[in-house]
């Protein structure tokens, strides 16, 4: 089996991969390109959304997501996603949502409101290094 390798991704270190997906039925993958484009999000950016969510749906729930924030947070991604991409966002008290442009300012504004646990994340930002879409933390005091 021969590996496709760009020239673009040969001259740059990143942590992404470069596919051909064979298969894919042309109306779905019309429409999927289509409503990306509506939305300003690239196709490759649109399929790690939709990858992530089915490995989220078809994998048990992680110990971790016994926490209320984390369980509201989950329920609210898409919304999240769609609405403050690029912002801060936190869910705290079980589902309460507060967004901001910087962290700084996010977190000023979670000490104003005395929340002591909240999950955070730099919504469709990667930070982490490990290549995922989402920051995950928990601030607590």
């Amino acid at each position: 089996m021969k590996k496709f390798i760009s020239s673009r991704a040969a001259m740059t270190p990143r942590r992404t991969l470069d596919v051909i997906i064979r298969g894919v039925r042309s109306r779905l993958y019309r429409e999927f390109k289509g409503r990306a484009a509506s939305m300003g999000v690239k196709v490759g950016e649109a399929l790690q959304e939709a990858i992530a969510r089915w490995l989220e749906e078809t994998s048990p729930l992680p110990l971790a997501m016994s926490n209320q924030n984390q369980l509201a947070y989950a329920k609210m991604r898409p919304e999240i996603s769609r609405k403050y991409h690029g912002k801060y966002a936190a869910v705290y008290d079980g589902g309460k949502l507060i967004a901001s442009q910087s962290f700084e300012d996010l977190a000023d504004k979670l000490k104003e409101l005395e929340v002591k646990r909240a999950v955070v994340c730099h919504v469709g930002v990667d930070e982490s290094g490990e290549g995922g879409e989402w920051l995950w933390g928990s601030i607590e005091r």
